[in-house]
């Protein structure tokens, strides 16, 4: 079973609305792209997805008929979508009789699909900077910057010891969408960072290395240095944190109290029975 579970990349800007995305993912060890289903499952999943794309809700019975696989078959690859969160549920009546339970594509799958949000960016950007200037740039990734400091530093004060600081920092960067590996040297550590989410956009404007630099070192230490740059011709960013920095930092002593958050009571799927 090919099961998916964390996007690497976005979709090729040679995809089109037939052809599935290029986004890849990962299980462990494996790593499977939308292509590589295409050859391994004659593109089902794909087919499925933009079927649901189409026509926006349907039933295992529709879906079924549809794609002329047996209902087993399709309850199959929508488990595997839903348990993702590729695919929703929920229960509708249709006519006389039981109500049945009607698939649709969730938020998440959206990213699956070809978009032109960084040439959005990237055209808003232009248009600001044309109307008021490059200064109004600069004091716009200023500001992304003020936020992203008060987001890492609510985060870090939580952390008691330097491995679990390192950890938690880390993990955030994770979550904004790089690909981070921290290599120890003796009393600093190498931050690499493989993967920047804004580099079509840090290529035409430095300010935002220039603040993601100016974060690290608010974040922990002046001494935070950066030897190399993604957006100046290199195949990634990487800094220097010293151990030292880690440890003290200028991180505020003051944590943030966050409110208690009261579990839902769990839903099961549909298809989780059979």
């Amino acid at each position: 079973m090919i099961k998916i579970i964390t996007r690497l990349t976005v979709t090729s800007p040679l995809s089109t609305v037939n052809s599935p995305p290029t986004a890849i993912y990962t299980t462990g060890l494996i790593m499977v792209s939308f292509f590589m289903i295409q050859k391994l499952e004659d593109s089902t999943l794909w087919k499925l997805l933009l079927l649901l794309k189409k026509h926006g809700e349907m039933s295992i019975e529709e879906m079924s008929n549809a794609l002329n696989i047996t209902p087993i078959g399709v309850r199959q690859h929508v488990l595997n979508l839903e348990r993702d969160g590729f695919i929703s549920y929920q229960l509708r009546r249709k006519g006389v009789g039981r109500p049945g339970f009607i698939y649709s594509l969730t938020k998440k799958a959206e990213e699956l699909f070809p978009n032109n949000y960084k040439n959005l960016v990237l055209e808003i950007l232009r248009e600001i900077e044309e109307e008021d200037g490059r200064k109004k740039i600069d004091h716009l990734f200023k500001k992304r910057k003020e936020k992203l400091l008060r987001e890492k530093r609510s985060l870090l004060d939580s952390a008691k010891n330097l491995k679990t600081r390192l950890s938690l920092f880390v993990e955030s960067l994770k979550s904004d969408g790089y690909i981070v590996e921290i290599k120890e040297k003796g009393e600093e550590f190498e931050l690499l960072q493989y993967n920047c989410p804004i580099s079509i956009v840090s290529h035409y404007y430095k300010e935002a290395c220039r603040y993601e630099l100016e974060l690290y070192k608010e974040l922990f230490s002046e001494d935070v240095k950066r030897t190399n740059c993604a957006s100046e011709g290199g195949n990634f960013c990487s800094y220097i944190i010293p151990k030292e920095a880690l440890q003290a930092g200028r991180i505020s002593p003051t944590v943030t109290s966050r409110p208690t958050v009261t579990s839902s009571p769990t839903v099961t799927s549909p298809l989780s029975k059979d």
